[in-house]
C-alpha cells in the first residue's frame, strides 16, 4: 500500500526547468550604447505564456573601455522598473559575450509582456556594444517569446525609458518553470485514485 501511495504522489508531482529556458543565440550586429551621448542602455520586450522564476539575465555585450552595468526588467509598457541588478563590472574587451546578471529571484506572470535591459555607467560613446539582430527576428521557447522591436534606456543611475528603436537584442533568460502535466497524465492519475478508492473499499469490509 504504501509504494502504491508513492506512486501517485509521483502522478501529482511536476517537474521544473533548471538553467537557460530562453536563448536567442549571439547577434548577428552590434548596436553601441551611448550613441552620441543619447542612449546609455537598451532591451527587448518579451512576451509570457508560461509562468516563469527568472533568477538571471544574460545580453551578448562588449566594453572596449571597461565599467559597469545593471540588468533591468520593465513592465510591458516599459514605463515601470521592476527590478535593477546590483552593479556588475565588465573588463575591458572588444569581443561580444553572453555576460550574465548577478543572481535574483523575480516571478514572470503568464499573460504579461516584460521589457529586459542593459544599461552601463560609461560616458564615452561606443563603449559599451550589444548584439542585435538585423532582421528584427522574434524567438520562441519554452512559453516566452521574444518581440520587436528594442528599447532604449538613459541615466545610469536612475533608469529611464528613452524610445524604441527597430532590432531584437540578443537575450539568455535562466530560471525555472513548473511542467503542467499532460492530458495522458490526467488519465492516470484518475485511475490512480480509483485504485485507491477501490482498495480502501476492500479493507474497509
Amino acid at each position: 500500500m504504501r509504494t502504491f501511495a508513492v506512486c501517485v504522489f509521483g502522478l501529482f508531482s511536476v517537474s521544473a526547468q533548471a538553467g537557460i529556458i530562453f536563448n536567442t543565440g549571439a547577434g548577428d550586429s552590434i548596436t553601441s550604447r551611448p550613441q552620441d551621448g543619447s542612449f546609455g542602455g537598451v532591451g527587448t520586450p518579451v512576451s509570457v505564456t508560461t509562468a516563469t522564476t527568472l533568477t538571471n539575465i544574460a545580453m551578448d555585450l562588449y566594453m572596449p573601455n571597461g565599467g559597469n552595468i545593471e540588468y533591468m526588467i520593465w513592465d510591458g509598457t516599459d514605463t515601470s522598473l521592476l527590478l535593477l541588478t546590483a552593479a556588475e563590472a565588465v573588463t575591458p574587451g572588444s569581443t561580444l559575450t553572453f555576460d550574465q546578471s548577478p543572481t535574483f529571484s523575480f516571478s514572470l506572470v503568464a499573460g504579461d509582456t516584460y521589457y529586459f535591459g542593459v544599461i552601463s555607467d560609461a560616458l564615452s560613446d561606443g563603449n559599451l556594444n550589444v548584439g542585435y539582430f538585423s532582421a528584427a527576428s522574434t524567438f520562441t521557447q519554452n512559453g516566452l517569446s521574444s518581440l520587436c522591436c528594442n528599447s532604449n534606456y538613459n541615466n545610469y543611475a536612475s533608469p529611464t525609458p528613452a524610445g524604441g528603436g527597430g532590432a531584437t537584442m540578443a537575450l539568455e533568460l535562466f530560471g525555472t518553470q513548473t511542467a503542467v502535466p499532460e492530458p495522458a497524465t490526467f488519465g492516470l492519475i484518475g485511475a490512480a485514485l480509483s485504485l485507491l478508492g477501490l482498495s480502501r473499499l476492500r479493507r474497509s469490509r
